[in-house]
């Protein structure tokens, strides 16, 4: 008979303060292997203070001791700290594990995105919170031959919307807590605000960030990039859209600060991300955000999935009064996905609604288009258009109201 494992927890008291925005890490060195914790701090939950950098004793944890021992470092006055975190089989070497005040590590010029503030857009209007303030977890830690690398990433104004900044940091086996950028740059390929981040890195060095992805006519989407240790510095590869969104956030600004990129330990080759989004538009789904878990390697396909629109017949003739129907057929390519469809340029007097919406590529909705009473007579060409995430068409439809 096989008797299960106990279960111990335990508990650490930080006096009138609250422990805010944790972040936690593994540091298995071969002694005082660790786990590592960062806080924000606030005097009775209210006032910041500053940050709490924590190591508790992981060796006395896992051979079930009563008390562990933590040990806190207080920087006053600043926040938003992250712990390393290990990844690979190759622990950091014995010795690097004093907990010790932060150093700068200088890194090219950037504005945060937002400023720090909320302008991420979505389809309807509100925008989202940047969190452009802060590092984004993890700070990943791995082990090579000859050196240590660490990659993390932050949220930065790339244009005249937002990307994901990204760093590698390297340091030498011979001084191996001297950090310094080995290379550094900013995924922006379009106009859409790219935000949220995580990084990783496999044990062949390939890089990869996953994030958010919005605008004006995206709905906030799941996306990786990757890149390989053969391309040049600073280069990520293509997008690939892991979920698109189907609905937008109303009143709350927070968006995933959560979010993370791991490591399959298994095969060392397999990135694993998570992250929320939303399946539908409803005014009372607010704040039931769905969570998308979802697997990728590096260098692999980059093809996003694609979709072709049409509407059969494409043009209708509606008297005031009554209402007329099309289809708009939505065809996949490059796999499945879920598309969005808006449409625009209606007459005054005229409403348009999709049945169902989104849709599943390849599928098909109803749109029903009713001119009232009084509603503007003659002929008009309205535009339908879709967008799964990654990928944005239109078609047209001419009416005549009579």
């Amino acid at each position: 008979m096989t008797r299960a494992a106990a279960t111990i927890s335990y508990q650490y008291d930080f006096g009138g303060s609250l422990n805010d925005y944790p972040k936690f890490g593994v540091w298995p060195i071969a002694t005082n292997s660790a786990y590592l914790a960062t806080y924000n701090m606030f005097t009775g939950g209210q006032n910041f203070t500053g940050a709490q950098l924590c190591a508790y004793d992981r060796n006395a944890m896992l051979s079930h001791q009563a008390s562990p021992a933590a040990v806190c470092f207080t920087v006053a006055n600043d926040g938003n700290f992250l712990p390393s975190d290990l990844d690979g089989a190759t622990p950091p070497p014995d010795g690097t594990g004093t907990l010790s005040a932060p150093a700068d590590i200088a890194v090219a010029p950037f504005t945060p995105a937002c400023n720090g503030g909320a302008c991420i857009p979505q389809p309807n209007k509100q925008t989202l919170d940047s969190l452009g303030d802060r590092l984004m977890y993890r700070l990943a830690y791995r082990m090579f031959g000859d050196h240590a690398s660490m990659v993390v990433n932050h949220s930065v104004t790339a244009g005249s919307s937002v990307g994901v900044r990204w760093y590698e940091l390297q340091a030498p086996i011979a001084t191996p807590t001297a950090f310094s950028v080995a290379q550094q740059g900013t995924f922006a390929p379009d106009s859409a605000y790219r935000w949220m981040g995580s990084a990783a890195m496999d044990g062949a060095g390939n890089i990869a960030i996953g994030y958010s992805k919005s605008s004006s006519n995206v709905y906030p989407s799941i996306a990786v990039a990757s890149r390989t240790p053969t391309m040049p510095l600073g280069t990520m590869g293509s997008e690939t859209i892991l979920q698109a969104g189907s609905g937008a956030q109303t009143t709350y600004d927070r968006w995933g600060d959560y979010t993370s990129l791991r490591i399959d330990p298994d095969d060392d080759t397999t990135f694993w991300y998570t992250n929320e989004y939303y399946s539908r538009n409803s005014i009372l789904f607010n704040f039931n955000w769905s969570t998308a878990i979802a697997s990728f390697k590096a260098g692999g396909s980059s093809t996003s999935p694609d979709f072709g629109l049409a509407a059969l017949p494409n043009s209708l003739t509606v008297s005031r009064g009554s209402y007329k129907t099309t289809n708009v057929s939505v065809t996949a390519i490059n796999g499945s996905s879920s598309v969005n469809l808006r449409i625009s340029g209606l007459p005054r007097g005229v409403s348009a609604s999709f049945t169902p919406n989104p849709v599943t590529a390849t599928g098909s909705s109803t749109l029903k288009i009713t001119a009232n009473r009084n509603a503007a007579t003659g002929p008009a060409i309205v535009s339908i258009n879709g967008n799964n995430g990654s990928a944005s068409h239109g078609t047209s439809l001419t009416l005549n109201i009579q």
